[in-house]
């Protein structure tokens, strides 16, 4: 497969892959002869996230021989979709200026009081530490004011949980706008945990979710604007990707302040990372992609052929479609990744972490049948447990 003929035995509906770069499209092995097919794109290229590849039933041929007839979307990310306006990464780690790495947006950070740790550990790198006394909070302020478009889409990291310090306040901010504005377009309430976007002291809840089971340590949140301007409009919110309900009401004002409100009676009182604003409304599949990870596959094979039954050595491989932290579940395999049917993985089966294509994308656990022997078996449904 070359760049003469990727397009007929791969082909994307209105789309091409272009010329190719580097290597252009290259087999590997990962777990089977040739399993894995990497496509170097050049600047020419015109797929995108969420096309469908579909296979010409006659080039790319099964280990019998047989042409493979089959289609698959296009999951991941190419990185920040293309109509991202301003990114705050807060990868600073002293002094008071806050930079856009993408637009004009840039900031200063104002302390408040509070605690004297202000950048921090982020999610990614460093990131921003909210706090404040009992009357008022820390807050970046933008030198430019960012308008919001007609739809919009605002994401940011945040860790929680959150405390009330302002007296008799219980609002916390990420995101909102001038005094004149004075719009909040991402909220919490403390006391309800509930989601919300306010116009002043007027706030429009995500009717029937709350944050209360939420757990301790970093999560996502994305905020989708569309249809016209307040209550003629709505913001949809997603929590660590999933949908959790839509708010009544939809800012067409401008972002001013980052981690609190405009007098700074709302800090968000923690940390926070990576805030990006986008002049479209992201669909749910780009957010949920935007969030991280998600599993992609898993399947089991053999050690020994086509030995009936579990033999030590068999594996199962399961692969996510971002990278991982690609955290240690070796001492808790069956909490980690519990198994339906009541199946277990063994009391002596192990999992390890490689790279196939992201960073700890891969995880093989290798079974063992010394000690409890695994049940695991085909069609068995995994359970991520969170």
């Amino acid at each position: 497969i070359d760049a003469t003929n990727i397009n007929t035995v791969l082909s994307v509906s209105t789309k091409t892959w272009g010329s190719l770069s580097g290597s252009g499209a290259v087999w590997s092995t990962t777990t089977y002869q040739n399993d894995t097919l990497t496509i170097t794109l050049g600047s020419d290229a015109t797929i995108s996230v969420g096309n469908t590849i579909v296979l010409d039933n006659a080039t790319i041929k099964d280990k019998y021989r047989t042409p493979i007839n089959s289609s698959k979307a296009i999951t991941g990310d190419f990185g920040l979709p293309s109509s991202a306006k301003a990114e705050w990464k807060f990868d600073s780690s002293s002094g008071t200026g806050v930079t856009d790495s993408i637009g004009t947006y840039g900031g200063t950070l104002t302390n408040s009081g509070g605690s004297s740790t202000t950048w921090t550990t982020g999610r990614f790198s460093n990131g921003l530490y909210i706090d404040g006394s009992t009357t008022t909070g820390d807050y970046v302020t933008l030198t430019n004011q960012y308008n919001l478009t007609s739809s919009w889409t605002i994401e940011a990291w945040f860790k929680w949980p959150i405390t009330q310090v302002i007296t008799n306040q219980q609002k916390h901010v990420i995101v909102s706008s001038n005094s004149t504005s004075n719009e909040n377009q991402i909220t919490i309430d403390d006391q309800t945990k509930q989601i919300t976007s306010c116009n002043g002291s007027t706030c429009n809840y995500v009717p029937n979710y709350d944050l209360k089971n939420l757990i301790t340590g970093w999560h996502h949140i994305a905020a989708v604007g569309e249809g016209g301007s307040g209550t003629a409009g709505t913001t949809k919110f997603y929590i660590d990707g999933n949908y959790v309900g839509t708010s009544a009401y939809k800012s067409a004002s401008h972002i001013k302040y980052l981690g609190n409100t405009y007098d700074g009676s709302r800090p968000w009182t923690n940390t926070i990372d990576n805030i990006v604003v986008y002049d479209t409304a992201l669909s749910a599949d780009t957010i949920k992609n935007r969030y991280g990870s998600w599993p992609r596959s898993a399947f089991a094979y053999g050690s020994a052929g086509d030995t009936a039954g579990i033999q030590t050595g068999d594996k199962v491989v399961i692969r996510f479609d971002q990278a991982t932290e690609g955290n240690d579940i070796n001492s808790n395999i069956g909490g980690a990744l519990s198994l339906s049917s009541s199946h277990i993985w063994g009391s002596n089966s192990t999992a390890a972490w490689s790279n196939t294509t992201y960073s700890n994308d891969t995880l093989t656990i290798t079974l063992s049948t010394t000690g409890t022997t695994p049940t695991v078996a085909k069609n068995d449904t995994i359970t991520f447990n969170n």
